[in-house]
């Protein structure tokens, strides 16, 4: 990661001292995607790991009012998913019967279109 942000910057820093009009013009974009790259390693080396650090340790159940909409939520979406997937599976295992409503549903595209 470090190698990568460093021989990115290294390529881009340069292009910011070309001389004439075509180094005014790239100026301002080698020196932003130098910039970038550079924030960009940081973030990676230092801010997402603490992060998720932060959010993948264990929590205690919340209680309360919030507790359970947030209990409610949570199985209202895995019913959502598993719906979802079960509907997915039954669509790749039976692919003519998506093929057949793609082709079905291509002409009202091209008239709304």
């Amino acid at each position: 990661m470090i190698s990568i942000a460093l021989i990115l910057a290294s390529v881009f820093i340069p292009v910011a001292f070309i001389s004439g009009i075509q180094g005014r013009l790239n100026k301002q974009f080698a020196v932003t995607i130098a910039v970038s790259v550079m924030i960009s390693a940081f973030n990676a080396l230092t801010l997402s790991p603490a992060l998720s650090a932060l959010l993948l340790r264990p929590r205690k159940e919340t209680r309360g009012l919030l507790g359970r909409f947030f209990g409610a939520f949570n199985r209202w979406f895995a019913t959502a998913t598993h719906g979802y997937v079960n509907w997915s599976h039954a669509l790749i295992r039976k692919a003519a019967i998506g093929v057949f409503d793609s082709c079905r549903f291509c002409p009202f595209g091209r008239r709304v279109g």
